[in-house]
């Protein structure tokens, strides 16, 4: 169980690896996170998870996380200076 349990993106990516699921991340309002950027968010918290904590692992399966955090584009233009 991702959420109770307190996993991180990393542990999931881990947890992806090691059972063989392809694994998808979106940020709190339903962004999605592409893969390339994972890095930025290793320490982002699930807060949801797309598959039962008591689903069976089968390989080859689809699992989408929710993180606790914002997606921030990379080519997003920022319209207020600090």
């Amino acid at each position: 169980d991702m959420v109770n349990e307190g996993w991180t993106l990393n542990d999931a990516i881990n947890f992806a690896k090691e059972n063989k699921l392809t694994l998808s991340a979106e940020d709190s309002s339903g962004k999605t996170i592409t893969t390339t950027e994972f890095e930025k968010y290793l320490s982002s918290v699930i807060i949801e998870q797309s598959r039962p904590a008591s689903d069976a692992i089968i390989e080859g399966w689809n699992l989408t996380v929710t993180l606790n955090t914002k997606y921030e584009e990379e080519n997003k233009e920022t319209t207020e200076n600090e």
